[in-house]
């Protein structure tokens, strides 16, 4: 047995065969839009507005912060099944105030921020697992912001 509540603009049915279901009673209702974000995007790209239209996003590539206030790049280094640490130079001359790292390669993945930064890097840590012994195959992407 269904029990109908009628109150403008909608009606909510309670009992029905899935639970509680609302139904427009006003044919005069507006909708907004909702924003929705695109497919696609790759590591380090942000959403950005695609016009002056509302509800029109697209994938951009990051521009480092506001007005300067950050740097970003991508570093390579080549493992040597030993080292556990990786300084990357962030050019800010001051300590960053937030970093990340992104694994941009296999033998990346297990990257953290365990060591913090100074006025001049941003430590890479791979913990107690070293990368494996290999020619330029721990890729980084880096992002520090002050």
């Amino acid at each position: 047995m269904s029990s109908v509540i009628t109150s403008l603009p909608v009606s909510v049915i309670i009992g029905a065969p899935n639970g509680i279901t609302v139904q427009p009673t006003n044919s005069n209702v507006i909708t907004q839009p909702q924003p929705t974000i695109p497919k696609g995007g790759t590591a380090g790209q942000v959403l950005a507005k695609a016009s002056n239209s509302d509800y029109i996003l697209t994938w951009i590539n990051n521009g480092g912060g506001g007005g300067g206030t950050g740097r970003s790049g991508t570093a390579t280094f080549t493992g040597d099944g030993v080292t556990l640490q990786f300084a990357i130079p962030h050019g800010l001359g001051v300590v960053p105030g937030s970093f990340n790292f992104i694994a941009q390669s296999t033998d990346a993945i297990g990257v953290t921020k365990g060591t913090p930064p100074d006025n001049t890097y941003l430590y890479a840590d791979f913990g107690i697992s070293p990368p494996i012994n290999g020619p330029n195959n721990v890729v980084i992407a880096w992002q520090a912001d002050i």
